[in-house]
């Protein structure tokens, strides 16, 4: 509806605010990302705000100055993952993913596996412009395509849990659902060299 979307560019604009005003490096993320870019708005259904953040060291100053309550967060082998944050006037979600860097690659971890992103693309972010406002993101053809697939131009309806579509259509996602330790993800890295 369109008092939901003007609740979440009013929330992603708080929250963004903060971010550069701490001068956090970030990319607009996810369902975010895709909605700014393919459909120009957010997508049908969207309640959240998706954010990127690669590294957690400000994490406690960070959850001090946005203007949100926490709902959850998820931390692996000492360091987060993820930060979800809701603003209890509107309901909209504030969703922060952390990725910590090992050797050329990014990666959160997942209770179901992890997510990684290339070091070169998180080192060339650039800007999107929604509204008359500049965002921080990832080259947005590149990410869309890596995160949702070749078909990412097409809007889906999915009927499908969110981890089958990232087993599916996410180049970025390994799916472990066995604990994924960052010892196993340095493994890995050293396996793909």
């Amino acid at each position: 509806s369109r008092r939901q979307r003007q609740m979440c560019i009013r929330d992603r604009n708080k929250g963004v605010a903060v971010l550069e005003n701490l001068g956090i490096q970030y990319s607009l993320g996810r369902g975010t990302l895709l909605g700014i870019h393919r459909d120009k708005s957010y997508t049908e259904g969207e309640n959240d705000i998706d954010i990127d953040i690669f590294d957690d060291k400000q994490i406690h100053t960070l959850i001090n100055e946005l203007p949100f309550q926490i709902l959850l967060t998820t931390i692996a082998s000492g360091k987060y993952q993820q930060l979800v944050m809701i603003d209890p006037d509107t309901g909209v979600l504030f969703d922060i993913w952390f990725y910590s860097v090992i050797k050329n690659k990014y990666f959160n971890k997942h209770d179901q596996g992890y997510f990684s992103l290339n070091k070169q693309k998180v080192h060339n972010l650039q800007k999107i412009k929604f509204e008359n406002i500049e965002y921080s993101c990832f080259d947005p053809d590149w990410y869309c395509e890596y995160w949702y697939g070749v078909n990412w131009k097409t809007p889906v309806k999915y009927s499908k849990t969110w981890i089958q579509f990232y087993k599916e259509d996410c180049a970025g996602f390994e799916y472990h659902p066995e604990a994924v330790s960052y010892t196993h993800l340095r493994a890995h890295e050293t396996e793909a060299d």
